[in-house]
């Protein structure tokens, strides 16, 4: 009976290991043997035959994206409940590519789909067996450096969770703390007296969090995680985010960072926010920021009038509605002041409506399509083959 209670026990352990650590992948596996090519092209062959059906792993592999493992950070083993939360973290942030992320918790959830990626695995081994040695390199270096950030992201720790718009603007092209003080990252106490001496309180806001070296060491690390990205592609779309927030002025900037070093997990809810009234009121774009006429000025008045109580609000609606022109602007006006869930609604839109152009702007480069994806994706598979290919002579 003791035998049978432990033997379950061992069991139960099994299916339930510990967490992956983050700078671990113990499946991922290269040789560092470097034997005679010409021996070993139908090892390489079995390896692109997982091209047609699989090219994501293809491109994830080829590029140094560690084991959809360690990229989900679980091990063999793992209950679907590890594998769920797991997933959520990596959304909410990660080192790894949004297409990585999306495919490993599809094949690591599908059993088959397991087996057959495992059986991949080995094939990707074998095949190393015959590349050259730059080559391995050069993968070590990708998948090492991919583990190196992934384990920065989980030291952020409080970060992720109380900075988490901020760290989403700056991965799209927002200026850090850094670069928008004009501290570095050892900058003196006097420097950051400077600095806050002009009072304002994005100003009051780093200067704490400088101040602070904890804080100051977690955005530093979060400033490194944006910047040393490996994948190529994350670069070159964070060089083309970085030009656009230059066409920003530095009020409009300033305002941005505030509002992301204050309040978290918000950004997402106001982008929504936004294009939810702009599709049930259309008619609200002309009287919302940059223009400078809205329904307050055309009543003469201001939006502080919701101080008011609902029956002097309404008089003094109607007394300025009598002394104007009956234009559909002026009816709009009216019928959005009088009612104080639109009238509300107006003077958030008011306030927040100029951050549509972030989320425009983010849709705009991020706006390839699947069919360019796969293009993408098609165009990366075919110049390794022609790499393997001068190196192995054609597949036959």
């Amino acid at each position: 009976m003791g035998n049978k209670k432990r033997a379950q026990t061992q069991k139960s352990s099994k299916q339930s290991p510990p967490p992956l650590n983050p700078d671990d992948d113990p499946y991922w596996k290269v040789s560092m043997e470097n034997l005679d090519p010409r021996k070993g092209a139908q090892y390489i062959e079995r390896f692109f035959n997982y091209q047609s059906r699989y090219p994501q792993w293809i491109e994830d592999i080829s590029s140094g994206v560690p084991t959809y493992y360690a990229v989900l950070g679980v091990l063999k083993g793992f209950s679907k409940e590890t594998l769920q939360k797991a997933y959520e973290r990596e959304c909410t942030l990660s080192a790894y590519p949004h297409e990585s992320i999306e495919e490993a918790y599809r094949v690591l959830s599908d059993l088959q789909l397991r087996v057959k990626y495992d059986e991949f695995l080995i094939r990707f081994e074998h095949a190393t067996r015959y590349s050259p040695a730059h080559m391995i390199e050069g993968l070590k270096k990708a998948h090492d450096e991919f583990l190196k950030n992934a384990l920065i992201i989980r030291r952020l720790g409080v970060i992720t969770q109380n900075y988490h718009d901020y760290m989403f603007l700056i991965s799209k092209g927002m200026p850090d703390i850094f670069e928008f003080s004009g501290l570095n990252q050892n900058c003196s106490e006097e420097e950051i007296n400077t600095f806050a001496s002009s009072g304002d309180e994005l100003s009051v806001l780093i200067s704490s969090i400088m101040r602070d070296p904890i804080k100051r060491e977690q955005f530093i690390n979060c400033k490194n995680f944006i910047e040393d990205s490996p994948n190529e592609d994350t670069k070159e779309q964070i060089k083309k985010f970085r030009k656009r927030w230059e066409e920003y002025d530095r009020q409009f900037v300033s305002k941005v960072m505030c509002m992301s070093l204050t309040v978290s997990e918000q950004i997402f809810d106001i982008f929504e926010r936004i294009g939810n009234n702009l599709n049930s009121n259309h008619d609200w774009k002309e009287f919302l920021p940059p223009s400078e006429r809205t329904f307050f000025s055309i009543f003469g008045v201001d939006e502080h009038i919701s101080s008011l109580p609902k029956s002097e609000i309404e008089s003094l609606l109607r007394a300025r509605d009598r002394t104007l022109e009956r234009t559909p602007d002026v009816n709009l006006a009216y019928t959005v002041l009088k009612n104080p869930t639109l009238r509300d609604e107006y003077i958030w839109m008011l306030h927040h409506h100029e951050l549509k152009k972030i989320d425009d702007m983010i849709r705009e480069e991020e706006k390839p399509s699947d069919e360019l994806n796969d293009a993408r994706i098609r165009k990366l598979i075919a110049k390794k083959l022609q790499e393997f290919e001068k190196i192995y002579g054609r597949f036959s």
